[in-house]
C-alpha cells in the first residue's frame, strides 16, 4: 500500500524567500527633442528606457539533478523525493530578488494639427525588451533564462488621419443638389504595423521517453536558421531548423527562437452631416470598415514539434504552420437624426 499513501507519508510542498532580498525598483530614463517643422507640423524624437532591478523570480530549488531517473537505485516504487537536494520536502519554491530587465526604445512622432481640412499623426517605436524568466537550477542562468520578454515588439508604427474632402459644389457654381450630396464628407482612419511577439519552440516524442532523468527540462536543438524561407502560411518559420536532442542533452535552444505573426491593419470611416433647413436639425451618416482592405491577418502558429526517436524525424505535419487568423473585414453603418 506504500504507493497509495500520497498525502500521508509523502513530503509536502513548501516555499521560502531569500532573507537578504533587496526591494525591487525601476529606473526611468527619457531624453527628447521637439521641433516645429512648419505647416502646422511638430516632430518629436526621444529615447526612453525602463530598467528593472532586483526583480523577484521563483526557483524550484528542490529539483532533482539531471540523470537521477537513470540511476541504478532509482527502481520501481521509488520517487524523486528520495533523491532531492533537501530531504524531507517535496517541491520548494524559493523567491529571490536577484534579476533585472531592460527596455530601450527610440520614439518618433510627427503630428499635424488640423489645418486646411487635414490632420494627421504618425508614430513609430523601435524597441527592445529583455528580461529573465524561468530560472533554472542546473543550467547557466543567462543562457537559459535571459531573452526577449513575451510582450516585446521590435517595430510599432501607427498612422491616424482626418481629411475633409473638397467642396464639389464650387466646381458647379454652388449647385444646391451637388452641395447636399457631395460636400462636407469626412474621411478618417487608423493604420497600424506591428512586429510579432517572441515565441518558444516546444516538443514531445512519439515514444514519450524520459530523455533527461530530471533537471531543469529539455529544449530542442537549433541546427539551422529558423527564419530561412519563412513567413508563409504553411511555414511561418523553418521547421527543419530544429531537431530532437539526445538522451541527457538539455538542448541548445534559447528562451525564444521564433516570432508570432505581426499586425498590418487599416480601419477607415466615412461620414457626412446633412442639415435639414436648420443647423439645429440634421441627419448624420457614418460608414466604418475595420480591416478595410480585408488583409489576411495571421495570429497563431504551431510551435510544438513531435519527434520519432527511432528515426529522428519530426512527425507533426502542422509544425510551423499558421493556426489562426484575426478578424476579416467588418463593416457597419449608422444613420443618426439630431434635433
Amino acid at each position: 500500500t506504500f504507493l497509495q499513501t500520497s498525502g500521508v507519508l509523502s513530503p509536502s510542498n513548501t516555499q521560502g524567500f531569500n532573507v537578504s532580498n533587496k526591494t525591487p525598483d525601476n529606473y526611468n530614463l527619457t531624453l527628447g527633442v521637439q521641433q516645429n517643422a512648419g505647416h502646422s507640423i511638430i516632430v518629436d524624437v526621444s529615447y526612453v528606457a525602463t530598467l528593472g532591478q532586483h526583480i523577484p523570480q521563483t526557483l524550484g530549488i528542490n529539483t532533482v539533478p539531471y540523470g537521477t531517473h537513470f540511476r541504478s537505485d532509482y527502481v520501481g516504487g521509488v520517487t524523486d523525493n528520495f533523491f532531492r537536494p533537501y530531504p524531507g520536502y517535496n517541491n520548494i519554491s524559493w523567491t529571490d530578488n536577484a534579476y533585472n530587465s531592460n527596455y530601450h526604445a527610440m520614439l518618433l512622432s510627427i503630428n499635424r494639427s488640423f489645418s486646411k481640412g487635414l490632420q494627421f499623426g504618425f508614430s513609430y517605436t523601435l524597441s527592445k525588451f529583455l528580461d529573465y524568466t524561468g530560472i533554472p537550477i542546473y543550467q547557466p542562468v543567462r543562457t537559459w533564462s535571459y531573452g526577449y520578454d513575451g510582450s516585446d515588439q521590435r517595430h510599432n508604427a501607427t498612422l491616424n488621419f482626418t481629411y475633409n474632402t473638397p467642396k464639389a459644389s464650387r466646381l458647379v457654381g454652388g449647385n444646391k443638389a451637388v452641395q447636399l450630396i457631395f460636400d462636407d464628407w469626412t474621411l478618417s482612419g487608423i493604420a497600424q504595423w506591428v512586429s510579432g511577439t517572441p515565441a518558444s519552440i516546444g516538443f514531445s516524442t512519439v515514444q514519450g521517453t524520459d530523455l533527461t532523468g530530471g533537471g531543469d527540462g529539455q529544449r530542442v536543438n537549433v541546427v539551422g536558421d529558423p527564419n530561412k524561407n519563412g513567413s508563409t502560411f504553411y511555414a511561418w518559420f523553418n521547421p527543419a531548423a530544429f531537431s530532437v536532442p539526445g538522451k541527457g542533452d538539455p538542448g541548445n535552444a534559447s528562451k525564444n527562437s521564433v516570432r508570432n505573426p505581426g499586425v498590418a491593419n487599416t480601419d477607415l470611416a466615412l461620414s457626412k452631416r446633412f442639415p435639414l433647413k436648420s443647423e439645429k436639425r440634421s441627419i448624420g451618416l457614418r460608414w466604418e470598415a475595420y480591416n478595410a482592405f480585408n488583409h489576411t491577418q495571421y495570429s497563431g502558429i504551431n510551435t510544438t514539434a513531435r519527434f520519432d526517436l527511432t528515426t529522428g524525424a519530426q512527425t507533426n505535419a502542422l509544425f510551423g504552420q499558421v493556426t489562426s487568423t484575426r478578424a476579416p473585414r467588418v463593416m457597419q453603418g449608422a444613420l443618426r437624426f439630431t434635433f
